[in-house]
């Protein structure tokens, strides 16, 4: 992540922890961040010019998002920038999450987890010490699809990485 990234993360934390907002626009970013990326043929194209692509935006965004979202994805799209969006989101969840006081565990798998995987998980994880088990219940999981993974997980928290993939654990099996 580069600097401009965390620049506009911090910004937009700081705005919206003082409207008491934080939760709101975090949400609102997962959600609005796919169509976004859906659509970057047309918002990622230079050859659009950029008072279009935010006419575009403001349309798409009329009554979808608060003020504070909306404007603040208007000012990466006119400011050309709004292809960085998964990584300014990504950095602002992260001081988000250090706000709330929560852990966020980077979680890489083959395919997308449902709820009830993810509840096993936290648990899981915290009885083999990724993070201190009473802590369990402050846990965010950032899943991340990994298609080069086959079966199993890879997870990150605080520094510490647990790989449970397939691979890493035939090749443990070879190895002993």
């Amino acid at each position: 992540m580069n600097s401009a990234d965390t620049a506009y993360a911090q910004a937009l934390f700081r705005a919206a922890g003082l409207s008491d907002k934080l939760s709101l626009i975090a949400e609102e970013l997962r959600q609005l961040e796919p169509l976004i990326l859906k659509h970057r043929h047309f918002f990622f194209n230079a050859g659009v010019p950029a008072a279009r692509q935010s006419e575009v935006l403001r349309e798409c965004l009329d009554g979808q998002a608060d003020v504070m979202t909306a404007q603040f994805l208007q000012l990466l799209c006119t400011r050309n920038r709004l292809r960085r969006l998964p990584m300014i989101r990504q950095r602002f969840d992260a001081l988000c999450a250090e706000a709330l006081h929560e852990l966020t565990v980077r979680l890489r798998m083959p395919y997308q987890p449902d709820e009830a995987l993810l509840t096993k998980m936290r648990d899981a994880l915290g009885r083999m010490d990724l993070f201190p088990y009473e802590h369990r219940d402050r846990i965010q999981f950032t899943v991340e699809p990994d298609e080069s993974l086959i079966g199993g997980f890879v997870a990150e928290c605080d520094g510490r990485v647990l790989d449970a993939s397939f691979r890493t654990v035939l090749l443990n099996l070879i190895r002993n």
